[in-house]
């Protein structure tokens, strides 16, 4: 006897989380019955909870569903786009008969568009499964000093590479690596300042631009710049470190599904003890979807 009651507590606490079975489902070529709960059913497909999880089933699998012990009022569309709520309370191969408080109404399946059963509306459509989504994209560009250390230095042009990805979320963490080379604006000296920012930064999901395979996006983000300045003529090099910060607004066209080409505009600010480096740089961007 207490063995018998025991077995019934387990039977409930398995049951109860995800509801009474109250409709079967046969299959075709195996033959195979599960007890579940009816979700929906539409032209070719129909939708059930089998063990507290959503399963989906083409209708051209399924042998048979009993709806005789179900108490769910379903909600029933018709080909002239009518609905009729009530209890499927029998069938046989062509016809559902459903109990209604109008009494009961007997339709010919070839008529039923769809029958949802507002109870599990949560699941009428499975839930979206995000991708992780990795780029590597690499920038040459044109740049320029922006503030006054540009009258004795100028980079002209650097290269900029960044590895990023998104893990499934609305937003890309990614690590950047942009290097230009100051050329010396005075006398004719061969000084030359190399500063190699390195940032990480965060960048919100690319952005349809009217087109469908045209993106735009913006991220900024910080990081330290080490800082090389090699005096030629006297054979001299020192290094040092800066504090830096970027913004960097991206249009991209998606060539195929690995491949992207557009343009960046990066405005990046380095900040030494001393003095600061104000640049801009325009470049294209090639990007892989890894």
């Amino acid at each position: 006897m207490l063995k018998s009651k025991f077995l019934f507590l387990i039977f409930l606490i398995i049951t109860l989380p995800g509801g009474w079975c109250i409709e079967r489902i046969t299959l075709k070529e195996s033959g195979d019955r599960y007890s579940g709960n009816f979700v929906k059913m539409s032209t070719k497909n129909t939708v059930f909870l089998l063990f507290n999880q959503r399963f989906e089933f083409s209708n051209e699998e399924i042998e048979f569903i009993n709806f005789e012990d179900s108490e769910d009022e379903l909600e029933i569309l018709l080909d002239d786009n009518s609905i009729l709520k009530g209890m499927i309370v029998d069938q046989d191969d062509e016809f559902f008969t459903v109990g209604s408080s109008a009494g009961l109404t007997t339709i010919n399946k070839i008529r039923i568009l769809e029958i949802k059963n507002p109870r599990f509306e949560e699941f009428y459509v499975a839930e979206k499964q995000r991708t992780m989504t990795v780029h590597f994209g690499i920038e040459p560009a044109g740049s320029l000093v922006l503030n006054d250390f540009g009258t004795s230095y100028q980079p002209y042009g650097s290269l900029a590479a960044y590895f990023e990805m998104d893990f499934g979320l609305p937003v890309f963490f990614g690590i950047d690596i942009h290097a230009f080379l100051n050329i010396a604006q005075f006398g004719d000296t061969e000084d030359f300042l190399l500063v190699t920012p390195i940032h990480v930064y965060l960048k919100y999901q690319d952005i349809l631009l009217g087109m469908k395979q045209l993106l735009w996006s913006i991220k900024c983000g910080v990081g330290c710049a080490p800082l090389i300045f090699m005096e030629t003529g006297e054979g001299n090099t020192s290094f040092g470190i800066a504090f830096s910060q970027i913004a960097d607004l991206g249009v991209k066209y998606k060539l195929s599904d690995n491949l992207s080409l557009g343009g960046n505009a990066r405005t990046n600010l380095v900040v030494e003890r001393t003095s600061c480096i104000l640049t801009q740089s325009i470049g294209i961007v090639v990007e892989f979807n890894l």
